[in-house]
């Protein structure tokens, strides 16, 4: 699913409800920093809040857009706001966002795919700096 494609996107905000404080959100898809289950519950992360969605993240993979990569059994990341990854000792590595402080663990067998997208996202941002 394109993201700049204003209907696609029209969908998605339609579909995911955001919840926090009692409240009901409607956020765009750009605004989310990554997905993460827990405890039987899906919730989203922005740099300065954490909303619960009813979604389950297998559902969410088939709405999101391609910038969304599942990247372990319990979290989804928005491609656009990693800054970095490291590997750890044992199965898994830790994502760190651009201007927050949260961090995500994520599955060895899902490194290379994430590899690929960064490295597709900085050749995207390459072609858009230099026309």
């Amino acid at each position: 699913m394109d993201i700049t494609d204003t209907n696609c996107l029209n969908k998605i905000v339609q579909q995911i409800t955001y919840h926090r404080d009692n409240k009901e959100y409607f956020l765009e898809p750009q605004q989310i920093l990554f997905f993460e289950a827990s405890d039987d519950n899906t919730y989203a992360h922005t740099r300065q809040h954490i909303y619960r969605v009813r979604h389950r993240l297998y559902q969410l993979e088939t709405i999101l857009p391609n910038n969304f990569l599942r990247v372990s059994k319990a979290g989804i990341v928005n491609v656009n706001y990693i800054l970095s990854f490291a590997t750890t000792v044992g199965t898994t590595g830790i994502v760190e966002f651009s201007k927050t402080d949260k961090k995500l663990h994520i599955s060895r067998q899902y490194i290379k795919v994430l590899r690929s997208a960064l490295k597709a996202r900085s050749q995207n941002h390459g072609k858009t700096t230099k026309t």
